[in-house]
């Protein structure tokens, strides 16, 4: 279904192309890791679900599997004298996700949990957006990220990335700051979003940045600026629409 902001882009031409993140680990690589020894940490199966754990039976350690995700934690142990301690010595783990055995050797440290990803999200990002490419038509994919980057409710196979870049020349008494990148890893597309800047008023019609297209990119495929009239601050969101390639 066609979205009142598809309707607001203007195409300029055919597409050929058909969370902190603490640390990446790959199936039968035996991978040294860090884990909180205070606070959950999570695993995360970037494809498939967790299927099974194992780690030494002397080792203080509460574990929930959940779909896609395992949550660990640390419990404290007593010793002999009474005195309560954390977990300080490093150890192997051993993670079944999507039947791939992941082996590592963890050095438990106090502070914030961390976040591990099992396998690597961007190949599972592409065989995702694979996926869409085939399901839905690029008018409906670019609907979709459009609509997502404006309601700034990015799912997990979008990459985000922030940007610090700002133009004061382009349009004579409008500022365009970028402020962050958004692909679809393996369908060709990416948006660029500008915070836009100018006097309370002021007409930013879509077909004026097109106009100047050649200073927002070189792959440009269309616009859509929410709202074209400026409000009472003077400002409104631009999102520029590129070919990857």
């Amino acid at each position: 279904m066609k979205s009142s902001y598809l309707n607001a882009i203007l195409f300029l031409g055919v597409c050929f192309q058909a969370s902190a993140q603490n640390s990446i680990v790959h199936p039968e690589v035996e991978t040294n890791i860090t884990l909180s020894s205070t606070n959950p940490n999570r695993f995360n199966c970037t494809d498939g679900i967790v299927n099974d754990m194992a780690f030494p039976d002397d080792f203080p350690i509460s574990a929930k599997a959940k779909d896609g995700n395992l949550y660990v934690s640390y419990t404290k142990y007593q010793e002999a004298n009474g005195d309560v301690k954390t977990v300080k010595k490093k150890h192997t783990l051993h993670v079944v996700c999507d039947s791939k055995v992941y082996t590592m050797i963890v050095h438990p440290i106090e502070g914030q949990g961390r976040t591990i990803r099992l396998g690597d999200p961007i190949t599972s990002q592409l065989k995702k957006n694979s996926k869409l490419l085939r399901e839905k038509s690029e008018d409906e994919l670019i609907a979709n990220l459009v609509l997502a980057a404006y309601h700034n409710d990015l799912p997990p196979n979008f990459t985000v990335s922030s940007s610090n870049k700002s133009m004061k020349n382009v349009i004579a008494g409008i500022t365009f700051d970028e402020i962050r990148n958004i692909s679809l890893n393996g369908v060709g597309l990416s948006l660029k979003e500008y915070i836009v800047t100018g006097e309370p008023g002021s007409l930013i019609p879509p077909k004026l940045i097109v106009e100047q297209g050649k200073y927002f990119s070189d792959r440009l495929r269309g616009v859509s600026i929410k709202p074209e009239r400026l409000p009472e601050n003077g400002k409104a969101r631009l999102f520029v629409l590129e070919n990857k390639l």
